[in-house]
């Protein structure tokens, strides 16, 4: 879902889709520890949570806040390990990183069987898994017409508030001499679920919320029509984009909200690591929170 370069010019319908990398917390220490099975205690994480949201004027809702983050406040903290795949996958020609891949994507299947697991026998909720993928499919198809359409506010209730700062952004970039409509043709792939992360806050609240990273394989099409002169064709592109968003999910109420977008991990690169510094988490959320930012270039193991 991300289109990294949206604004809008008469060339710009390459640049619209080129960059679509994917579409594609109220917590900073939050997610430092909820998305993973190992959390830090909500004594140190409610703490620094109540002390960055006190910074940013709501000091009287810090302790409500604290104890149960609205879902608009969660972002993409964490820093998991998403399995390479096409290009960013090496061959026997580098059988190093060939069992490196095997040996990573084995402990990937490992912790997503652990957190299922955990999400149905320690939280007492059962993974609803064919909803969550029509939830997330719906969600993700809406974000992308709203944004092509600057009909943000129809999203303000699927959206985190640093997705929609971000889409806001690049809204006003926009030509709006240009209409624009978006289209998902067909999936190349079938939709995947790439990770689950059970928000266990660890101060005596049921856990209510769980993170879901998909994987979306589409054909999309952009169509531009020239609001000023309908003699002007209008220009369409129709490509593949590979996009995983990172969503947001209240178990209980169904809500649904997308968090941010994250990209595949580099089999040259350590294995991700739980962070805990406050800036770090921070600057985490507010790019991720950037769906169409730019996908990296495929990974060059020669």
């Amino acid at each position: 879902m991300g289109f990294a370069h949206a604004s809008m010019t008469t060339s710009s319908t390459a640049a619209f889709l080129a960059g679509r990398s994917r579409i594609g917390q109220q917590s900073i220490a939050l997610l430092a520890a909820g998305p993973r099975i190992s959390s830090l205690s909500w004594g140190q994480t409610g703490s620094s949570l109540r002390s960055w949201v006190s910074a940013r004027g709501y000091a009287d809702e810090a302790k409500e806040v604290a104890a149960r983050p609205s879902m608009s406040m969660i972002g993409v903290a964490h820093n998991e390990y998403i399995p390479p795949t096409g290009e960013n996958k090496p061959g026997l020609k580098h059988p190093k990183l060939f069992f490196r891949d095997k040996f990573r994507g084995a402990l990937w299947f490992g912790k997503m069987v652990i957190r299922l697991g955990l999400l149905r026998i320690k939280y007492k909720h059962k993974p609803h898994l064919k909803e969550w993928k029509q939830d997330a499919t719906s969600t993700y198809i809406a974000i992308n017409k709203a944004f092509a359409n600057r009909e943000l506010g129809k999203i303000d209730n699927m959206s985190s508030i640093y997705v929609h700062a971000q889409l806001k952004e690049r809204v006003k970039n926009m030509d709006a001499n240009w209409k624009l409509t978006w289209d998902l043709v067909d999936f190349v792939e079938p939709t995947r679920l790439i990770d689950v992360a059970p928000l266990d806050l660890q101060n005596g609240q049921p856990v209510e919320m769980v993170q879901l990273t998909y994987r979306f394989h589409t054909i999309q099409k952009l169509e531009m029509r020239y609001k000023k002169n309908a003699n002007v064709p209008p220009k369409t592109e129709q490509k593949k984009v590979l996009d995983y968003m990172v969503f947001t999910l209240n178990i209980v109420t169904g809500e649904m909200t997308v968090s941010g977008t994250v990209f595949e991990s580099s089999l040259l690169k350590p294995l991700p690591t739980i962070r805990t510094d406050q800036a770090v988490l921070a600057a985490s959320m507010k790019e991720k929170g950037d769906i169409f930012r730019k996908k990296p270039a495929p990974v060059k193991y020669d």
